[in-house]
């Protein structure tokens, strides 16, 4: 699975947010149930992309997946795949009567701290026989703890100039950075959480718009940043960094952006007779995530829901400017896995009109 095509087929010039681990996971726990054509459709969207596991952290650390079985065909579900399931993705298997969406909302609300509610209709309940379902949230302190005096406006560019509300605050001992002709690059690291390394990093292209910058954009070019990125405290000069705050929800158009990366033939008539003694099934997937960047930390869960249903020398005065000022895209991964959770777009910064009240002493 290309994670930068979901970017670019979405890619409309607003802000916009999507987990990749999260849909990576739910389409692998739907490909494990996935015969003829069907698999094989699957096995090349996906690729070969190793599915790393997480140990979950109170409050700060969620990763959980669930299949909920409408309980008129219970009995037709093979124990082989809620098994692998069970054993391979640590699911939670539910028989449900579907008669509420309230059950799944609030599993699902529960298991991203709050930030994903509502994604599962009651249109939804009424015509899907079966919930394959992924969570994944993070609710995260940054390294150090920067405090609100170092949040102040400053104006972003994103066709028209605006007064965003920014974050001044972060310094060399949390931060890594890479620049070439093409992009200024910011790494910032969040604190660290038993053997988990997390760390937001943006990526501003130079000379293009971020657009164009995303259609000509790859994996390879994304992982080449991110292996380039070098600690601040090797920099000899004196740093100053600021980026806006920003903070959004996102529901991907998952048929759509899937289809136009080439999986065409799972969404109907689709085999799955490693399920269960089913009919050819029709399927849906939902994607929405939720993204919070502020001074106290970062925030952001994804939620992914498949239904399945029938028919050298340097001046010491000379000072680097790491100023993102202007669109930018972003990546949040885990350095030692090296997995990318999240990914998005920042068009729209948080306003200070609108924040600046947040800040009343000021």
């Amino acid at each position: 699975m290309n994670k930068i095509d979901i970017l670019k087929f979405n890619n409309e010039k607003k802000n916009m947010v999507y987990g990749p681990y999260s849909i990576l996971v739910a389409l692998s726990m739907l490909d494990e149930g996935a015969t003829e054509a069907t698999k094989e459709s699957l096995d090349l969207f996906l690729g070969n992309i190793p599915i790393n596991k997480y140990n979950n952290i109170e409050n700060v650390l969620s990763v959980a997946n669930k299949m909920y079985i409408k309980d008129d065909i219970a009995k037709d579900i093979n124990e082989s795949y809620k098994n692998v399931l069970s054993d391979k993705y640590n699911a939670e298997i539910e028989i449900n009567d579907f008669s509420d969406e309230f059950v799944m909302n609030n599993w699902i609300n529960n298991k991203t701290f709050g930030q994903i509610k509502n994604i599962v209709t009651k249109d939804a309940l009424l015509n899907n026989n079966l919930f394959l379902i992924n969570t994944t949230a993070i609710d995260m302190e940054w390294q150090a703890e920067i405090n609100g005096s170092s949040v102040n406006g400053g104006i972003f560019n994103n066709g028209s100039e605006v007064e965003a509300s920014y974050i001044y605050g972060f310094t060399k001992n949390m931060a890594s950075y890479y620049e070439n002709d093409e992009v200024l690059s910011l790494g910032l690291n969040l604190k660290k959480y038993d053997d988990n390394d997390y760390e937001f990093v943006a990526i501003q292209p130079k000379g293009v718009e971020l657009s164009e910058y995303i259609n000509n954009l790859s994996d390879n070019k994304v992982n080449n940043i991110l292996a380039n990125l070098k600690s601040l405290l090797d920099e000899p000069r004196n740093v100053d960094i600021s980026i806006p705050k920003f903070s959004f929800n996102y529901s991907l158009n998952c048929l759509s952006t899937f289809k136009n990366m080439g999986l065409e033939n799972v969404f109907e008539n689709a085999h799955f007779g490693k399920i269960g003694d089913l009919p050819t099934l029709n399927l849906d997937v939902l994607h929405k995530t939720n993204i919070d960047f502020s001074e106290v930390g970062l925030k952001a869960a994804s939620a992914t829901v498949v239904l399945l249903f029938e028919g050298a020398y340097f001046d010491p005065n000379e000072r680097l400017i790491i100023e993102i000022n202007k669109p930018f895209m972003f990546v949040i991964r885990e350095k030692n896995k090296n997995d990318i959770l999240f990914m998005g777009t920042v068009y729209n910064p948080v306003l200070w009109a609108d924040d600046s009240k947040n800040y009343a002493y000021k």
